[in-house]
Protein backbone atom coordinates (compact mmCIF):
# COMPACT_ATOMS: atom_id res chain seq x y z
CA UNK A 1 0.00 0.00 0.00
CA UNK A 2 1.55 3.34 -1.01
CA UNK A 3 2.15 5.95 1.66
CA UNK A 4 1.77 9.67 1.16
CA UNK A 5 4.19 11.99 2.86
CA UNK A 6 3.60 15.71 3.17
CA UNK A 7 5.99 18.54 3.63
CA UNK A 8 5.87 19.40 7.40
CA UNK A 9 5.61 23.14 6.71
CA UNK A 10 2.73 22.67 4.30
CA UNK A 11 0.94 20.25 6.60
CA UNK A 12 1.27 22.64 9.58
CA UNK A 13 -0.13 25.54 7.55
CA UNK A 14 -2.86 23.29 6.22
CA UNK A 15 -3.81 22.19 9.77
CA UNK A 16 -3.92 25.83 10.93
CA UNK A 17 -6.06 26.81 7.94
CA UNK A 18 -8.49 23.94 8.58
CA UNK A 19 -8.82 24.74 12.28
CA UNK A 20 -9.65 28.39 11.60
CA UNK A 21 -12.01 27.66 8.71
CA UNK A 22 -13.94 24.97 10.54
CA UNK A 23 -15.11 27.51 13.09
CA UNK A 24 -18.33 29.13 11.92
CA UNK A 25 -19.93 32.15 13.49
CA UNK A 26 -23.00 34.10 12.57
CA UNK A 27 -23.34 37.86 12.43
CA UNK A 28 -22.17 39.85 15.40
CA UNK A 29 -25.64 40.77 16.65
CA UNK A 30 -26.60 40.37 20.30
CA UNK A 31 -28.81 37.46 21.33
CA UNK A 32 -32.38 38.19 22.35
CA UNK A 33 -32.97 37.66 26.05
CA UNK A 34 -36.38 36.07 25.45
CA UNK A 35 -37.88 32.68 26.16
CA UNK A 36 -39.82 30.86 23.43
CA UNK A 37 -43.01 31.71 25.31
CA UNK A 38 -42.08 35.40 25.44
CA UNK A 39 -41.23 35.41 21.74
CA UNK A 40 -44.56 33.76 20.92
CA UNK A 41 -46.40 36.41 22.91
CA UNK A 42 -44.44 39.21 21.26
CA UNK A 43 -45.14 37.81 17.79
CA UNK A 44 -48.85 37.32 18.59
CA UNK A 45 -49.07 40.94 19.74
CA UNK A 46 -47.33 42.17 16.60
CA UNK A 47 -49.06 39.95 14.00
CA UNK A 48 -52.24 38.59 15.63
CA UNK A 49 -54.12 37.83 12.42
CA UNK A 50 -51.26 36.40 10.36
CA UNK A 51 -50.97 32.69 9.75
CA UNK A 52 -48.68 31.00 12.27
CA UNK A 53 -49.12 27.31 11.44
CA UNK A 54 -51.08 25.24 8.95
CA UNK A 55 -51.57 21.49 8.98
CA UNK A 56 -52.65 20.52 5.52
CA UNK A 57 -53.43 16.88 6.31
CA UNK A 58 -55.61 17.93 9.27
CA UNK A 59 -57.09 20.91 7.42
CA UNK A 60 -56.37 23.15 10.42
CA UNK A 61 -54.83 26.62 10.53
CA UNK A 62 -53.93 28.88 13.44
CA UNK A 63 -53.07 32.56 13.50
CA UNK A 64 -50.43 33.85 15.90
CA UNK A 65 -53.14 35.02 18.31
CA UNK A 66 -54.85 31.60 18.20
CA UNK A 67 -51.53 29.78 18.69
CA UNK A 68 -50.69 31.99 21.66
CA UNK A 69 -54.10 31.34 23.22
CA UNK A 70 -53.71 27.60 22.58
CA UNK A 71 -50.27 27.67 24.21
CA UNK A 72 -51.79 29.29 27.30
CA UNK A 73 -54.51 26.61 27.45
CA UNK A 74 -51.95 23.83 27.14
CA UNK A 75 -49.76 25.43 29.82
CA UNK A 76 -52.72 25.66 32.21
CA UNK A 77 -53.67 22.07 31.40
CA UNK A 78 -50.13 20.90 32.15
CA UNK A 79 -50.24 22.80 35.42
CA UNK A 80 -53.56 21.09 36.28
CA UNK A 81 -51.88 17.72 35.65
CA UNK A 82 -49.14 18.59 38.15
CA UNK A 83 -46.45 19.53 35.65
CA UNK A 84 -44.21 22.27 37.04
CA UNK A 85 -41.31 24.39 35.77
CA UNK A 86 -38.37 22.15 34.88
CA UNK A 87 -40.43 18.95 34.59
CA UNK A 88 -40.09 16.88 31.44
CA UNK A 89 -43.10 16.23 29.22
CA UNK A 90 -42.96 13.60 26.50
CA UNK A 91 -44.71 13.88 23.17
CA UNK A 92 -45.00 10.72 21.09
CA UNK A 93 -46.46 11.99 17.86
CA UNK A 94 -45.96 12.56 14.18
CA UNK A 95 -46.25 16.06 12.75
CA UNK A 96 -49.57 17.67 13.59
CA UNK A 97 -50.93 20.98 14.79
CA UNK A 98 -51.21 19.64 18.35
CA UNK A 99 -47.44 19.02 18.33
CA UNK A 100 -46.86 22.75 17.82
CA UNK A 101 -49.46 23.61 20.47
CA UNK A 102 -47.76 21.24 22.95
CA UNK A 103 -44.33 22.64 22.16
CA UNK A 104 -45.48 26.21 22.77
CA UNK A 105 -47.51 25.19 25.84
CA UNK A 106 -44.49 23.50 27.40
CA UNK A 107 -42.45 26.63 26.72
CA UNK A 108 -45.08 28.77 28.43
CA UNK A 109 -45.26 26.40 31.41
CA UNK A 110 -41.48 26.20 31.72
CA UNK A 111 -41.49 22.44 31.10
CA UNK A 112 -38.97 20.69 28.88
CA UNK A 113 -40.51 18.93 25.89
CA UNK A 114 -39.09 15.46 25.19
CA UNK A 115 -39.82 14.46 21.62
CA UNK A 116 -40.29 10.71 21.38
CA UNK A 117 -39.73 9.18 17.96
CA UNK A 118 -43.07 7.77 16.79
CA UNK A 119 -41.21 4.94 15.03
CA UNK A 120 -39.72 3.60 18.27
CA UNK A 121 -40.20 -0.05 19.07
CA UNK A 122 -41.22 -1.03 22.58
CA UNK A 123 -37.66 -1.58 23.89
CA UNK A 124 -36.55 1.82 22.51
CA UNK A 125 -39.57 3.50 24.06
CA UNK A 126 -38.89 1.82 27.41
CA UNK A 127 -35.29 3.10 27.34
CA UNK A 128 -36.44 6.65 26.53
CA UNK A 129 -39.15 6.66 29.18
CA UNK A 130 -36.72 5.42 31.81
CA UNK A 131 -33.80 7.68 30.95
CA UNK A 132 -35.63 10.92 30.24
CA UNK A 133 -37.37 11.12 33.64
CA UNK A 134 -40.49 12.57 31.99
CA UNK A 135 -43.50 13.06 34.21
CA UNK A 136 -46.11 12.79 31.47
CA UNK A 137 -46.38 11.34 28.00
CA UNK A 138 -48.87 12.58 25.42
CA UNK A 139 -49.81 10.42 22.45
CA UNK A 140 -52.60 9.81 19.99
CA UNK A 141 -55.42 7.51 21.04
CA UNK A 142 -55.40 5.74 17.69
CA UNK A 143 -51.64 5.09 17.79
CA UNK A 144 -50.91 1.39 17.43
CA UNK A 145 -48.36 1.64 20.26
CA UNK A 146 -50.76 3.40 22.66
CA UNK A 147 -51.36 0.29 24.72
CA UNK A 148 -47.70 -0.69 24.82
CA UNK A 149 -46.53 -2.33 27.99
CA UNK A 150 -43.62 0.14 27.96
CA UNK A 151 -45.99 3.00 28.74
CA UNK A 152 -47.65 1.04 31.55
CA UNK A 153 -44.35 0.02 33.20
CA UNK A 154 -42.56 3.32 32.84
CA UNK A 155 -43.43 4.88 36.21
CA UNK A 156 -44.86 7.96 34.51
CA UNK A 157 -46.69 10.47 36.67
CA UNK A 158 -49.41 10.35 34.01
CA UNK A 159 -49.87 9.55 30.39
CA UNK A 160 -52.73 10.73 28.33
CA UNK A 161 -54.00 10.77 24.80
CA UNK A 162 -54.52 13.81 22.61
CA UNK A 163 -57.74 12.64 20.96
CA UNK A 164 -60.68 10.37 21.50
CA UNK A 165 -60.42 10.37 25.29
CA UNK A 166 -61.01 14.03 26.08
CA UNK A 167 -62.09 13.16 29.61
CA UNK A 168 -58.47 12.34 30.45
CA UNK A 169 -57.43 15.93 29.74
CA UNK A 170 -58.18 18.93 31.89
CA UNK A 171 -60.98 20.86 30.21
CA UNK A 172 -58.69 23.86 29.83
CA UNK A 173 -56.26 21.96 27.59
CA UNK A 174 -57.95 21.73 24.19
CA UNK A 175 -60.78 23.93 22.94
CA UNK A 176 -63.97 22.19 21.84
CA UNK A 177 -64.85 25.08 19.56
CA UNK A 178 -63.48 28.42 18.51
CA UNK A 179 -66.08 30.18 20.66
CA UNK A 180 -65.09 28.45 23.90
CA UNK A 181 -64.70 30.83 26.81
CA UNK A 182 -61.18 31.49 27.98
CA UNK A 183 -60.08 29.33 30.91
CA UNK A 184 -59.14 30.89 34.23
CA UNK A 185 -55.71 32.46 34.46
CA UNK A 186 -52.91 30.04 35.24
CA UNK A 187 -49.13 29.95 35.28
CA UNK A 188 -47.25 31.89 32.67
CA UNK A 189 -43.57 31.37 32.05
Amino acid sequence: MPTISMNPVISANFAEQISTESYARGPATPLLELTIGDLLERTADRFPDRLAVASRHQEKRLTWAELSAAADRVARGLWALGIRRGDRVGLWSTNCIEWVMMHMGCARAGAALVNVNPAYRSHELQFTLTRSRMKALFLWHKDRHARSSSTRRSGLHCWTRMDGCRNTWPSTMWPTSSTQAAPPAGPKA
